[in-house]
């Protein structure tokens, strides 16, 4: 599952045939942006583009669409959910409007953790949520673009061309191979664990915890010992050539008016 959504495209799309460079440009610009940008009205405009790319570039795969599609809502909906409910302006005091409470502050115990406060739903803490969510969907859909669309030669060939250093490009190798992995290797023990019939209690919990991190952290050394001596073999000292491509020139042109059309977006509207 995760394998599939972090990989990359092998159809060429006006992304992929830009230049290395200007997808880095592009994707360095977008985090930026949303970093700053705190206005709903930029924040959905922002979004709408990168829905647009996301349709571009999978259009054809309708499964695969629906299923990052219904990833990302629920993202949206669980992260608009928590920053709501714990919006730090009502705990600190700050003057808000409470919409309903989940927990009335009244209850002994809930008084005493909330600081008499209880947990309540605002009409500033469902903003906030909103504002939020908005900046991680459009981070997350962003990040899997480029994930889709960016061979890790490229990448690294880029960085080393602006002169990163061969460590941190290895590690950042790791990371972008190894993390949907990992993912993936989580997914599968909990569908284990189930069929085993080990139910998640608070007594069993501990245990859960253990074998899954025992699990994980066994294969993720065997997977890095595999990549260490895969590198030794293939001699790399820090040489990284750029695979044989085709970039457009008018791709990359498309490519840098859209990163200037979301610098205007975030800047001005």
């Amino acid at each position: 599952m995760f394998t599939g959504i972090l990989s990359y495209e092998g159809e060429r799309n006006f992304i992929s045939q830009s230049h290395p460079a200007v997808r880095i440009l592009w994707i360095f610009s977008s985090f930026v942006l949303i970093l700053i940008c705190w206005a709903p009205i930029r924040l959905l405009a922002l979004n709408m583009i990168a829905i647009s790319l996301l349709l571009i570039t999978i259009h054809k795969e309708k499964a695969k669409l629906k299923h990052v599609l219904k990833t990302f809502l629920g993202i949206l909906l669980i992260t608009t959910l928590s920053q709501t409910i714990f919006f730090y302006g009502y705990y600190i005091g700050e003057k808000t409007t409470v919409i309903f409470y989940l927990i009335h502050p009244n209850l002994p115990i809930i008084s005493y953790l909330t600081m008499g406060k209880g947990v309540a739903i605002t009409i500033e803490g469902l903003y906030y949520g909103i504002i939020v969510s908005l900046k991680i969907f459009f981070t997350i859909i962003t990040a899997q673009l480029f994930i889709m669309t960016t061979r890790l030669s490229e990448f690294f060939y880029a960085m080393k061309r602006a002169g990163i250093p061969f460590k941190i490009i290895i590690l950042l190798a790791a990371t972008l191979r190894f993390l949907p992995i990992t993912l993936e290797e989580f997914w599968r023990l909990t569908t284990v664990l189930k069929m085993k019939g080990e139910k998640t209690t608070p007594r069993n919990f501990p245990n859960i915890i253990r074998l899954m991190l025992y699990n994980l952290v066994r294969e993720s050394v065997k997977r890095a010992r595999f990549l260490a001596i895969s590198l030794e073999m293939r001699c790399i000292r820090g040489k990284i050539y750029l695979l044989p491509n085709k970039y457009e020139t008018h791709a990359s042109f498309f490519l840098i008016s859209l990163t200037m059309l979301e610098i205007i977006i975030a800047a001005m509207l």
